[in-house]
């Protein structure tokens, strides 16, 4: 069984809080967090990956590359 999670992007975290903050009070189960890569939804033939990626354990950016692909193949 497949269950689904819709997700909402903040550029300001105080932003993101808030929302979350009222989706509490209504309720919902509500995780905010960063991200660490941008989905081109298969528009670029390779995710993107940021500066800061470069130090990320050899791993951690294996797994980034691989969801992204995933994502964009499915």
């Amino acid at each position: 069984m497949w269950a689904s999670a819709p997700y909402k992007g903040f550029y300001e975290r105080p932003d993101a809080l808030a929302e979350g903050d009222r989706l509490k009070k209504k309720g919902y189960d509500v995780i905010v967090r960063a991200v660490d890569a941008l989905s081109t939804l298969g528009f670029t033939k390779n995710p993107i990956m940021y500066s800061f990626m470069k130090k990320y354990f050899p791993y951690k950016r294996a797994s980034t590359i691989i969801h992204e692909q995933t994502q964009a193949t499915l």
